[in-house]
């Protein structure tokens, strides 16, 4: 769903897009490209099967655009190196193939299998400078992976890590950002999104809140692992090693990234999203 979200703002969303995926239709499957391309499908979808997880699409576009702003502008100082984690159908390697940067996709190996197979049924080639690390993030040791890869620990590097802290239980959350923190070398940087704790959200937006909370629970994803915002560094194992430079709730600000739009649905008040740079 998070490829189709993408696709469907490229295929139908207003002009100038939050952010702009042309490969994004081609991952998303058969079922999604009908969806997309049939105006009656797209609304019985939108609107009617799916109107209560819709909100969660508008903030996939803001973490997108969220993570390329603050990735372009590491690239333009000089860092070479990107790690995105729980990569999915991901599409940065395939929108700057000019950038000079490599990329490590870090993914289960059915993930990355899958995004193969999808790529070549579109006749779309894997650039040289993407590479696809096969990793589960609970079992395998993610630092050996990627150096096997061959990611180099001495340089700076960008890592993201999008839409995958909450479906992984607490202590492979602080794994995983430990062994990110001994791959980083100083001016690294971090982005990821975490999902707020229900203390953590707007009076006003607990109703939207729990809603989304029950349907993604009662569709086999739920969402295992939350943090409160004053405590989410820390919690995370990064305070003293990572400086934050943002830390963002679009629900409560979407402006910055949507202006006065009206094309999306309301922002999803489940997350937030922290910019962090290696001390």
């Amino acid at each position: 769903m998070v490829a189709a979200a993408r696709a469907g703002h490229f295929a139908r969303g207003e002009r100038p897009l939050v952010t702009e995926d042309p490969y994004a239709i081609h991952l998303a499957g058969g079922r999604w490209r009908r969806v997309i391309g049939s105006s009656w499908r797209h609304w019985l979808v939108t609107r009617v099967l799916l109107r209560k997880v819709i909100p969660t699409t508008t903030f996939v576009l803001i973490r997108t655009r969220f993570t390329d702003d603050r990735v372009l502008a590491a690239a333009a100082r000089g860092v070479g190196q990107l790690v995105v984690l729980g990569a999915g159908f991901d599409t940065f390697a395939l929108r700057h193939p000019d950038l000079g940067i490599r990329v490590y996709e870090v993914d289960l190996p059915a993930s990355a299998a899958l995004k193969r197979e999808r790529l070549a049924g579109a006749d779309i080639a894997v650039p040289e400078h993407l590479h696809f690390v096969e990793v589960d993030f609970e079992r395998d040791p993610l630092d050996e992976r990627l150096l096997e890869a061959g990611f180099d620990r001495g340089a700076p590097a960008f890592f993201s890590w999008m839409g995958v802290t909450y479906y992984l239980a607490p202590e492979a959350v602080t794994e995983t950002l430990a062994r990110v923190t001994g791959l980083s070398a100083p001016g690294s940087e971090l982005t990821l999104d975490y999902m707020n704790a229900r203390e953590g959200v707007p009076a006003e937006e607990l109703a939207l809140f729990d809603s989304l909370v029950r349907f993604v629970e009662k569709h086999g994803e739920p969402m295992i692992t939350r943090f409160d915002p004053g405590s989410v560094v820390n919690r995370m194992g990064l305070t003293g090693q990572w400086d934050v430079l943002q830390h963002e709730f679009p629900a409560a600000d979407p402006g910055p990234y949507l202006g006065g739009r009206t094309d999306l649905p309301r922002v999803a008040p489940l997350f937030r999203l922290l910019h962090l740079r290696r001390t």
